[in-house]
């Protein structure tokens, strides 16, 4: 089937515009014709008079000629003026500038982090989640690896846990001190109240099954002297985005979730410096090269209310604690800035 529109072609329109031109340099020239006769006719030797009845003739057919030129020109220009203008496509010569990428835009996501990782220099990596079944995403090239203090969140809900909800004052402090100023000494006592390198691993790997991390095994032994066992546990970006964004409906986690969102000044860096609602547990540690490893899990409610479970990790190039903080920081910012939330992330 061929469509048909009321708007002329657009060689049909050239052609008239054409006709519209030359008409009018038609005129243009009679005019000047009539005009230069008409200077000549006034003096000079050689010249023409307008007594010449031929040239009486000829200039009364310049001026009908010129006459019917004028009115096919009159015409023309009225039928132009018209036709019906179409409005042109919004933004069909635009130049689309910056900005946030398209909502579920992954591949606008994937180049716009892959740009600030270049910037940035290291391995970094980001994963998140809206909850509610909607799905993790994954950005950057780091993955996977220790997840260094980060497990004392998964760790407190299980003290919480085996507590039946009511932690005595003391344990309270323990969890306070552990989360809001990532105190390892503390973490390690909270550790030992769950029994057994064995039994207390096995209550926190619980825990992550109840977020629906289905594939992190808590580390039970001391794999590297000076650190804890639990901080070794190796915990990937894609697990911990959906662990955390889980965190609110686990049972007994208000008040490590309450603590997570009163982390001293000194370690608000990355999702602490985003100016929105957040709940967040940082972890670092060198890597067995001496470079750091710095990352950072937590709930973030974005501007539109809506909320995303988000996991973020940097090894910058210069293998600096306060590179990787500030590498985060930068992570952070243009997660608010560019994620969307894809579900409802309620329980």
């Amino acid at each position: 089937m061929i469509a048909h529109s009321d708007r002329p072609s657009k060689a049909t329109a050239r052609f008239r515009g054409c006709y519209v031109f030359i008409v009018l340099i038609t005129i243009a020239c009679v005019l000047s014709g009539c005009q230069s006769t008409a200077d000549q006719s006034a003096g000079g030797a050689g010249s023409t008079t307008t007594s010449d009845p031929a040239h009486a003739k000829a200039m009364k057919q310049m001026e009908q000629e010129s006459e019917r030129l004028r009115k096919e020109r009159d015409r023309l220009l009225a039928e132009l003026s018209a036709q019906p203008t179409k409005s042109p496509t919004p933004g069909a010569s635009a130049t689309t500038t910056g900005g946030p990428p398209a909502a579920g835009d992954s591949a606008a996501l994937q180049t716009g982090f892959a740009q600030l990782a270049a910037q940035l220099g290291g391995s970094e990596g980001l994963a998140y989640t809206s909850g509610g079944g909607a799905g993790t995403t994954q950005l950057g090239s780091w993955q996977t690896g220790p997840g260094w203090s980060t497990v004392k969140v998964p760790l407190a809900v299980a003290v919480v846990a085996k507590a039946h909800g009511q932690p005595s004052s003391g344990v309270q402090d323990l969890m306070e001190r552990a989360l809001t100023a990532s105190d390892n000494a503390a973490a390690e006592q909270l550790w030992a109240y769950l029994g057994e390198p064995e039994t207390a691993a096995a209550q926190v790997q619980a825990v992550l099954r109840s977020g629906g991390d289905s594939e992190t095994r808590v580390q039970s032994q001391q794999v590297r002297p000076g650190f804890s066992a639990f901080g070794q546990t190796t915990w990937s970006l894609a697990s911990q985005a959906g662990f955390v964004a889980a965190l609110p409906c686990i049972k007994y986690s208000g008040e490590v979730l309450q603590l997570m969102g009163d982390v001293e000044p000194d370690q608000r860096w990355g999702m602490g410096t985003v100016g929105l609602p957040a709940q967040f547990k940082g972890g670092w540690g060198p890597g067995v090269g001496g470079g750091y490893l710095v990352r950072q899990m937590g709930i973030v409610t974005l501007a539109d209310g809506s909320r995303i479970g988000l996991a973020i990790a940097s090894e910058p190039a210069d293998g600096r604690f306060e590179t990787g903080t500030a590498n985060l920081t930068a992570l952070a910012r243009w997660a608010v800035a560019n994620i969307r939330a894809k579900g409802s992330g309620g329980c």
